[in-house]
């Protein structure tokens, strides 16, 4: 075997383990689990409305509270029904939501459930939420009027809260 028949060997070898390794990423990539682990059930990272924003031109200061709800952790399961007719899910990479619009009176609580396996920020009547893979916030519809949803920026989804 020449010099040059083991490169082009050796490429090959190389080029197929590339394939099998990006085959086996997008397998476990599409892999959604049945629940929401119970540890991060209900920690939601809250990036507050208002920014503290420097004279100088340089930078901008967001402050990111972190908070625990006392009560203990719902199964998914239980949330789903609970909430059943109240669920915003967001999947591939925010670009699918079930429903896409919801009209909700004033007051009434729904989810907002990341269903995809990596962190997104959503935002919602002035408030923003980290939401981890496969975790969901409980948010209140208000203020009366037409809402958005955002999912890393975009608006994906309205909520129109009625008086």
């Amino acid at each position: 075997m020449t010099k040059k028949q083991k490169i082009y060997y050796s490429i090959a070898g190389l080029a197929i383990i590339i394939v099998a390794l990006l085959i086996v990423w997008l397998l476990l990539k599409n892999t959604i689990p049945d629940s929401t682990p119970v540890d991060d059930a209900n920690i939601v990272e809250t990036v507050s409305s208002t920014e503290n924003i420097v004279t100088s031109t340089t930078s901008t200061v967001k402050t990111i509270i972190k908070t625990k709800k006392n009560t203990p952790p719902l199964a998914y399961g239980e949330i789903v029904k609970q909430y059943k007719g109240y669920i915003y899910q967001f999947d591939r990479n925010c670009t699918l939501v079930n429903p896409s619009y919801l009209i909700l009176k004033n007051g009434v609580k729904f989810v907002i459930d990341n269903r995809e396996n990596k962190t997104h920020t959503f935002a919602f009547s002035n408030n923003k939420y980290i939401l981890k893979a496969y975790n969901y916030v409980i948010v209140s519809a208000t203020p009366v009027g037409t809402n958005y949803i955002s999912c890393d920026g975009i608006h994906r989804a309205v909520v129109e809260v009625a008086p």
